[in-house]
């Protein structure tokens, strides 16, 4: 939790598993961002290992009113992992959010990202890269969900698709009937 009068919080969180057999990891990250509190988080996932892993990881993070966050995703999990990642972000009035999600690695790799816009004149921006080789699927899934009028989204996905690899990008954007004035 970051304050409120405090400065700008930087903090990284280092997820590391290593196996030399198969691995099932289950992690979940909850965060909340108090009023006028403003923080970057950095969330890196590494796989070290020979064996399969499968990684299930679930993020909330909600932002309070007048709050701002930053986060960067960094999945670098390796050639034999199978992942699912969720984030989910909860926005309140005046309050804005920023991501960067950057796949290196992975078999098979699931992004999921919700956001709901519940408070007036929020903003969320959403960032991707990924890159894929050999056979391997990278499968990112947006979703914003605009529930109030005078909010703002945008979502920005570039990829880099290798022999047969597979990349997608799958964005839905809802606008409920008082969203009015929503700018998607």
């Amino acid at each position: 939790v970051a304050k409120g009068s405090k400065p700008k919080q930087t903090i990284r969180i280092l997820s590391v598993c290593s196996s030399d057999k198969e691995a099932f990891l289950n992690s979940r990250n909850f965060v909340v961002l108090e009023q006028h509190a403003s923080a970057t988080i950095i969330e890196e996932s590494v796989f070290l290992g020979s064996g399969k892993l499968f990684h299930n990881s679930l993020s909330e993070k909600l932002i309070s009113e007048n709050a701002h966050l930053v986060t960067y995703q960094i999945q670098n999990e390796g050639e034999k992992t199978f992942s699912v990642n969720t984030s989910q972000i909860e926005l309140q009035k005046n309050s804005s959010y920023k991501n960067t999600t950057i796949t290196l690695s992975g078999q098979v790799v699931r992004n999921n990202h919700n956001v709901v816009l519940k408070g007036e004149n929020s903003c969320a921006h959403l960032f991707g890269l990924f890159s894929s080789k050999s056979n391997q699927l990278v499968d990112n899934h947006t979703l914003m969900d605009h529930q109030v009028p005078n909010c703002e989204s945008n979502e920005l996905y570039k990829g880099i698709v290798n022999d047969k690899s597979t990349g997608v990008f799958n964005g839905k954007i809802y606008v409920r009937k008082d969203a009015q004035k929503t700018n998607a």
